[in-house]
């Protein structure tokens, strides 16, 4: 037992500084955005590249689609399906997935981005961007209500919210997001 209570207590002598210093490493500093405006957001692609949307999105329409949960990511694959058959491969339109993972993950954080390289085929490890921060400020500015749910997003280069949907491919919301991505599309003279 004496063996035990010493080890434990090594243990947490040991991670908290590393776990404390890590959380303010990789603390996201964001500011509130203007309403309808995607905020600031910091995270790597699977291939390592550093990004900061919306300030790094390249093309005139992006879809984002955040999930909070791993348990969410069955319904992200509906919209990938969708988007990567008609329209990323479009010109003008890029497509992100954004796991949002807390900061309590920071220390496995190289073995979870591991896992989903394996997970996921090596020409879409630059379109998964993971986050590792503080998530509660994204809930606030972007309206988020389920967490195990995803949101898809309609961002332009400037980061204005074009449209929005939560959850899965339905009837209803994969008729809104064509006629959002026809209309922005149109506006952006991609079509």
């Amino acid at each position: 037992m004496r063996a035990n209570s010493f080890t434990t207590r090594l243990l947490l002598l040991i991670n908290v500084p590393i776990i404390a210093i890590a959380i303010n490493l990789y603390k996201n500093d964001f500011q509130r955005p203007s309403p309808g405006m995607f905020p600031e957001l910091k995270g790597e692609t699977l291939e390592g590249r550093k990004v900061v949307f919306p300030a790094d999105l390249d093309e005139e329409v992006n879809i984002l689609i955040l999930a909070f949960e791993q348990k969410a990511q069955p319904l992200v694959n509906t919209w990938a399906n969708l988007i990567l058959d008609e329209y990323e491969p479009r010109k003008g339109v890029s497509y992100y997935e954004i796991p949002m993972i807390s900061t309590l993950y920071l220390p496995i954080a190289w073995q979870i981005d591991n896992w989903m390289r394996d997970g996921i085929p090596a020409h879409l490890h630059d379109n998964t961007v993971t986050f590792y921060g503080h998530r509660s400020p994204y809930f606030e500015m972007l309206e988020i209500e389920d967490k195990e749910s995803c949101y898809l997003f309609v961002v332009d280069r400037r980061g204005n919210i074009k449209y929005r949907t939560q959850g899965p491919v339905s009837e209803y919301n994969e008729a809104s997001f064509r006629e959002a991505m026809t209309e922005t599309l149109l506006s952006k003279g991609l079509m």
